[in-house]
């Protein structure tokens, strides 16, 4: 009997310890962590006259930071390469994915995903940019042909080339933005797709790019941004729409897009790339 009882007793606290140590979200913990790839300015990005938690700026943050203090919790930004934003969640090393997201079938298959939230007009849209050099060369779709157009890994943007470019067209996958924007300045693709509000965001602060005359066809469903959260989270799934419900009637969506686009236009603004370990790289 009193090996019996020893065993449940075993099988009680190693359970315990799994709820504690496999997921990262507790309504008694007191810190909300949130990875996001902050080289997507006005989104998230770096400002780099500050330090700490408090270098990260943008949109996103704004709306991470929302989210962390409706809840009573300290917000951690944990900063990583976009693909590894979604890495870290599915692992549970994190409680939110926040960094531009669109909703995919891929994205519903492996997270819960968030209602949606809508940061303004600039950010529904889809275009690809190119050199000036190359300005007026690319109008319509068939212009792309047997031609390079980059796009980040796994991104909606990445999605659209594959359905959208002709078959001919290399799609050029980068990790990061900041490589892709290097190798399209040095010739090495020939365009580059990206989000509207990211691309006037790089558009001006680099003279040598200029934007196609092509944009992407859009829908409701890569229209506007989501939050991943880690899968079968229905607790925090649902405590999160209840708080976006709650910006989107205070109004603050466009405010916060106001503030980070004045922000990202500003010198100690910066897109910032991080590895999949959360070590700040340089892009040559």
């Amino acid at each position: 009997m009193k090996k019996i009882l020893t065993f449940a007793l075993m099988i009680m606290v190693f359970c315990c310890s799994f709820l504690l140590n496999g997921c990262t979200f507790s309504q008694e913990t007191s810190v909300l962590r949130v990875a996001m790839s902050p080289d997507f300015p006005p989104m998230e990005f770096v400002d780099t006259s500050k330090s700490g938690q408090e270098k990260f700026a943008g949109f996103d943050v704004m709306l991470a930071k929302y989210i962390a203090d409706s809840m009573d919790k300290k917000l951690e930004i944990v900063p990583l390469e976009f693909t590894a934003c979604q890495d870290a969640l599915e692992k549970g090393e994190v409680d939110l994915a926040i960094s531009g997201f669109a909703r995919s079938s891929e994205r519903e298959v492996r997270f819960n995903i968030s209602d949606t939230y809508d940061p303004g007009q600039e950010e529904k849209g889809h275009i690809i940019i190119t050199t000036k050099n190359c300005k007026g060369k690319f109008k319509n779709v068939e212009d792309f042909a047997n031609c390079k157009v980059g796009a980040q890994e796994k991104s909606i943007q990445k999605d659209l080339c594959n359905k959208e470019l002709p078959d001919t067209t290399e799609i050029v996958a980068f990790k990061d933005l900041n490589t892709a924007k290097s190798k399209l300045l040095n010739g090495e693709i020939d365009g580059l797709a990206m989000a509207e509000g990211n691309a006037i965001v790089i558009m001006e602060s680099e003279e040598n790019l200029v934007r196609t005359g092509f944009s992407f066809n859009k829908n409701n469903a890569e229209a506007l941004n989501v939050i991943l959260i880690q899968k079968g989270n229905e607790k925090l799934t649902h405590e999160v729409n209840k708080i976006l419900a709650e910006a989107s009637a205070a109004g603050y969506y466009a405010k916060w897009y106001s503030s980070a686009k004045e922000l990202s236009g500003k010198e100690n603004a910066k897109a910032i790339t991080y590895d999949e370990h959360g070590n700040m790289i340089e892009v040559q």
